[in-house]
């Protein structure tokens, strides 16, 4: 459990306040890229989330990443820790879902 706790610490972005989730969500997806650019340089395949080419079959135009860290990793971290820590269901699920809605909200306008 208490390793499980840790990693929710690190991984633990989407249950911020918007603004700071934000910010720190385009740098976390700037990194990927990034390591996703030497993977290719050097003949690797690339690891999901860290091809910033993956939608667009076009090298010179970012896309939409297919893989949803929330969905594929987060969820399932919160969902497995929220029994143990029940103020997380008040307060990091509050905002989670209110952040979730924002980033839908946005992804219809685009």
């Amino acid at each position: 459990m208490a390793r499980a706790c840790l990693h929710f610490a690190d991984i633990g972005n989407p249950c911020r306040e918007h603004k700071i989730s934000s910010e720190w969500g385009k740098l976390v997806v700037t990194e990927f890229y990034e390591q996703g650019d030497v993977m290719r340089d050097l003949g690797l395949e690339i690891s999901p989330g860290c091809d910033r080419f993956e939608n667009s079959g076009d090298q010179n135009t970012s896309a939409k990443p297919k893989f949803d860290f929330n969905t594929m990793c987060f969820e399932p971290l919160l969902n497995l820790i929220i029994p143990f820590v029940p103020q997380l269901k008040t307060e990091a699920l509050i905002i989670y879902n209110a952040n979730n809605k924002l980033r839908s909200d946005k992804a219809l306008k685009t």
